[in-house]
């Protein structure tokens, strides 16, 4: 599962980087699996990853 990113929602890195490979960009991804949707600590990591792993 990898280590978890979104602690309120319990989604993993390597849940968000899977969708991140198909396409998601940083809306989509709190719009498809809700996280950063709660408390918001995790959007930082979020957008970072998306930076890392996305497709430009």
């Amino acid at each position: 599962r990898g280590k978890i990113v979104c602690n309120c929602l319990d989604i993993s890195q390597n849940e968000i980087i899977d969708n991140i490979d198909l396409g998601a960009d940083l809306l989509t991804l709190q719009n498809k699996l809700k996280c950063g949707t709660e408390c918001g600590s995790c959007v930082p990591e979020l957008k970072k990853l998306v930076q890392m792993h996305g497709k430009f």
